[in-house]
């Protein structure tokens, strides 16, 4: 084929591809056109893409064929080609794009590798590759003096994956400074599509705010938009958000006919994310509609596409573990909503390991860092002695003298030596205390950790690991905590749980053990309490808990608890169990007190198990085990302000009766 005629076939597909162009980038395609023009044209062709990828890429095949291989043009070209690729899941065709971009521009390479980790649901390496890009753009084209080749749009691009990222790891005050530039450019360019997309990371922001009625007008402004820039992909994620925000507002049946709208499209463009999003929700509206058995298949497909998310999974897993839990609750499916929240507490537990696991292999870096200089130090001081008696070997003309400097530099150095050794044991001392503390320490409320509890059942409180448990025993565990750190973030949710550990402090006597057992659940030991005194500290904390509210910056927030407690071993069976099994029950306790409505108590009394087997049945079926008469409860209800005691000594908790008691009612008949 002659290049006349190649050059004849690009116009020809060019012409028919005119049709999906909008009006402004019929100019551009002459090959006497500007780069300015070209750039139009070029960032139509992705907004098409978006939804459209292979009419997208044959119009920018057909740019190229018409413009040749001039650098800057093909450059701006294959930018553009990077970011359909990336937008529609081709992720080995985008990442080859990228290579070629960085031999140009770093920037528009980090750009299309951003794009593309934003598509696969990667938002780490998302995030680092925006900035990558952002901070490239901003350093060639400044604010005050835009340099001639400067790309506005690409600047918006990289803008808006910024915000984006930094919204969804909760960084809003960062998010909201990249929005708004975003938020201008899309303004200047008054592109529908652009605008479309600037609604929908204003809905997730409002939404990640709890500002529901502002997410859903956001939304509906954005589906209006997407309409106009006939862009069914953004039409889904809107529609997601707006099946989020109907959820929350308990209106299920309208939630599950937007995910059925929405799901289809967002699967068909590999927009991972926003799958799993409508899917937690679409659970979370059959929950409501009573669909239980699809809510639980629903959970099952979202956690094992959460771990294959990678970095950040167990977190999030936990997150969905916790709001289907709350969801079943609420419909008073309580059997399954036990279950989900034991999965729930074990992730936890497994995430604070590993958590601590991090901790443990960074401090061992650093020692082996500072065993490294003390080495290179020591290796410093050797050679200079042997540079002294070289120098001494230099004198033996002067044998005396030379003797007494020897002589004196040896002492010198000994001594020199004496202390560097002991400087060092100190520091040694000194690292192995710190870890020892780090390693039995919650680093957010100071509180012990489960190792700390763990090596004292071990060594104080038992005579072997595998003596029966003796003492009173409590979990206590923060009402709607989720609710609280969804109002008022997780700097707020922090601020609580370091309040009410200083208050579990304060309740203690000096023996006794408080314990962060996991998220916002606290654990006490108090080793020589009898039954008596364990219900007297019961008391107690839900006393100082419920006393006042928590101060934070912005507002006070109310606090309450629901909390377990026993007194082991358990009268009149008196038989012997292990801190597991004691902890146990107990916790079935704590679950008992959420389930009559939080804010209280729920006492073990009575145990009337005549032998092992009779014991696992109990542990089996806590709630039958109760019914059935084998088991005696205490129901602890928090005083009125106007009621409550004096508080009490840690050493002497206060009787059950009298007219300053804590309001109770005895559970050993049931209902």
């Amino acid at each position: 084929m002659t290049r006349a005629a190649g050059w004849l076939a690009g116009l020809c597909l060019a012409g028919a591809l005119q049709a999906l162009l909008p009006a402004n980038a019929l100019a551009t395609t002459g090959t006497g056109g500007s780069l300015a023009a070209l750039q139009a044209s070029a960032h139509d062709w992705v907004q098409i893409g978006y939804d459209r990828p292979d009419p997208a890429l044959a119009g920018l095949d057909a740019l190229q064929r018409q413009f040749g291989d001039e650098p800057a043009r093909a450059h701006l070209l294959d930018r553009a080609r990077g970011l359909v690729l990336a937008s529609a899941g081709r992720s080995p065709a985008a990442l080859a794009v990228a290579d070629r971009l960085q031999q140009r521009s770093a920037g528009d390479a980090a750009l299309v590798r951003g794009a593309n980790a934003d598509t696969a649901g990667q938002g780490a390496e998302s995030l680092a590759q925006a900035e990558r890009a952002l901070a490239d753009y901003q350093q060639d084209c400044p604010a005050d003096a835009p340099a001639p080749g400067c790309d506005p749009t690409a600047q918006w691009t990289a803008a808006h994956l910024l915000a984006r990222q930094l919204l969804a790891q909760g960084k809003h005050d960062g998010a909201n400074t990249h929005a708004a530039q975003a938020q201008r450019l899309a303004r200047l360019d008054g592109s529908p599509w652009l605008l479309a997309r600037m609604a929908l990371l204003e809905a997730d922001e409002r939404m990640a705010r709890g500002d529901r009625a502002g997410a859903r007008q956001a939304s509906e402004q954005g589906l209006a938009l997407a309409r106009r820039a006939a862009s069914p992909r953004l039409e889904a994620l809107l529609l997601a958000n707006q099946a989020h925000a109907l959820v929350q507002e308990g209106r299920p049946q309208d939630a599950l006919r937007a995910v059925e709208r929405a799901l289809p499209v967002v699967r068909r463009h590999g927009e991972r994310r926003a799958e799993r999003m409508l899917l937690a929700n679409a659970g979370l509206a059959r929950i409501g509609l009573g669909q239980l058995s699809a809510a639980r298949s629903t959970l099952e497909e979202l956690l094992v596409a959460l771990q294959q998310t990678g970095a950040g999974a167990d977190a999030a897993q936990a997150m969905l573990l916790r709001e289907f839990d709350d969801a079943l609750a609420q419909a008073g499916e309580l059997r399954g909503a036990l279950a989900l929240y034991h999965r729930e507490r074990q992730l936890m537990a497994e995430l604070m390991a590993l958590n601590r696991e991090t901790a443990l292999a960074e401090l061992r870096v650093r020692g082996n860092r500072d065993a490294q200089q003390r080495k290179l130090e020591q290796l410093e001081r050797e050679s200079a002695l042997i540079g002294a008696q070289l120098d001494n070997s230099a004198a033996e003309s002067r044998l005396w003298m030379g003797a007494a400097v020897v002589l004196g530099l040896g002492m010198l150095l000994a001594v020199l030596l004496v202390r560097s050794v002991r400087r060092v044991k100190v520091q040694l001392a000194r690292n192995q205390d710190e870890l020892r503390t780090q390693c039995e320490r919650d680093p957010l409320t100071g509180l012990a950790n489960r190792r700390a509890l763990a090596d004292r059942w071990q060594q104080g409180t038992t005579d072997s690991a595998g003596a029966p448990f003796t003492g009173g025993l409590l979990l206590v565990d923060i009402d709607h905590f989720k609710r609280i750190n969804d109002t008022h973030g997780h700097a707020g949710g922090d601020a609580v749980l370091v309040e009410v550990a200083r208050r579990l402090r304060s309740a203690v006597r000096e023996q006794d053990l408080v314990v962060r057992w996991g998220g916002e659940e606290f654990l006490i030991h108090a080793p020589t309490l009898d039954a008596a005194g364990t219900r007297g500290l019961a008391e107690r904390v839900l006393r100082v808990l419920g006393s006042s509210p928590v101060q934070l910056p912005a507002v006070d927030v109310a606090v309450t608890a629901s909390l377990g407690f026993a007194c082991f071993p358990l009268q009149p069976s008196g038989l012997p169990l292990t801190p597991d099994r004691a902890v146990n029950l107990t916790d079935m306790a704590l679950y008992a007190a959420k389930n009559l409505g939080r804010h209280r108590g729920v006492g073990i009394r009575a145990l009337h198990a005549a032998d092992g087997q009779a014991m696992q049945a109990v542990e089996a079926d806590f709630d039958s085990a109760w019914r059935q008469g084998h088991l005696e409860l205490d129901e602890l209800l928090p005083a009125t302000p106007a009621d409550q005691p004096a508080p009490d000594t840690p050493t002497t908790p206060k009787a059950s009766a009298g007219p300053d008691a804590t309001p109770q009612r005895s559970l050993h008949e049931p209902a």
